[in-house]
């Protein structure tokens, strides 16, 4: 369900919501033996990365709607040459990576 909304979702902030869920259900299943302290380990880490990832990709949504001023997907790509010109746009794209 989560990855089906990032799939599908046309807005940044909706888009951001179903990735931090992706990480939730993640740990859940990584952490799915919990007495196995192998599988908790693996299951935090996995929570840390998606979790600083999904922080670095908020902050790539912010500096693109302070570029754009909207969070609507098929708006932002309509103003694809503004945004490749802009000085925040090598930022961005290292948030985004």
């Amino acid at each position: 369900f989560s990855m089906l909304g990032i799939v599908l979702a046309d807005n940044t902030i909706l888009m951001y919501v179903f990735w931090e869920l992706t990480s939730v259900s993640s740990f859940l299943l990584i952490s799915y033996w919990y007495n196995n302290g192998d599988s908790q380990f693996g299951a935090m880490q996995s929570f840390m990365i998606t979790v600083f990832g999904g922080l670095a990709l908020l902050v790539g949504f912010i500096m693109l709607y302070i570029m754009t001023g909207t969070n609507n997907i098929t708006d932002i790509l309509g103003q694809a040459d503004h945004i490749k010109n802009h000085a925040l746009f090598i930022p961005m794209i290292i948030m985004f990576l």
